[in-house]
């Protein structure tokens, strides 16, 4: 239950999209694009879950999903390019990410008998649209996730796009795995296996 219908929250937004997925679609059975997309909802999902963010939403070949802090979001979208890279190779395909941090509305939106709780705003716009840009197997950041995580991030391509529908040429950054601290991901296993131990002896945190 929602006290507020509507509230502006900070968020990080990842959007995610297969590449060459329409051509794909165009040349094989049904049975095939069923297994693409099955396969790849259950990586995303998976991965997600991972590095606590928020369930994911899907429309077909993308999906979108929301973190409350930028190290679990990048340190999920290395973990998802690497899972769906894997994957989506034997198809001929690939995977583009977009990640934008700010104030976001978050509320119940849709028609009387389809509303859910999700998040919209200028923020969600640019990480669609850094996603609709990045190429196969790309992470692009915005401004204000490159400087969260500025420290920890060794070399970083940089580039000014002019994006539909935003204003001005946006400054946006292409980073890459071995840029990253490691130790933030190594951290985030080891938490995820305390997590496990304490699940399995059923010991509350």
């Amino acid at each position: 239950v929602y006290k507020r219908q509507h509230e502006r929250v900070f968020k990080i937004v990842v959007f995610g999209d297969i590449r060459n997925f329409t051509t794909f679609t165009e040349m094989k059975l049904d049975s095939g694009i069923s297994s693409v997309l099955s396969g790849f909802y259950r990586i995303v999902e998976e991965t997600v879950e991972n590095y606590d963010g928020f369930k994911p939403e899907f429309i077909a070949d993308e999906f979108v999903t929301f973190f409350d802090n930028i190290e679990d979001a990048v340190s999920f979208c290395f973990e998802v390019r690497r899972r769906l890279s894997r994957f989506l190779k034997v198809y001929d395909l690939g995977v583009g990410l977009g990640v934008s941090s700010g104030v976001v509305l978050g509320g119940l939106f849709g028609g009387s008998t389809s509303k859910k709780y999700t998040y919209i705003g200028r923020v969600v716009n640019l990480a669609s649209r850094l996603q609709s840009v990045a190429l196969s197997g790309e992470i692009l950041l915005d401004s204000s996730s490159y400087k969260a995580i500025e420290s920890k991030v060794g070399l970083v391509s940089m580039r000014k796009y002019s994006l539909k529908g935003l204003n001005g040429n946006i400054l946006i950054y292409s980073i890459k795995e071995q840029d990253f601290d490691k130790s933030l991901i190594q951290i985030k296993w080891y938490k995820r296996l305390v997590k496990s131990i304490f699940a399995i002896f059923n010991i509350e945190l």
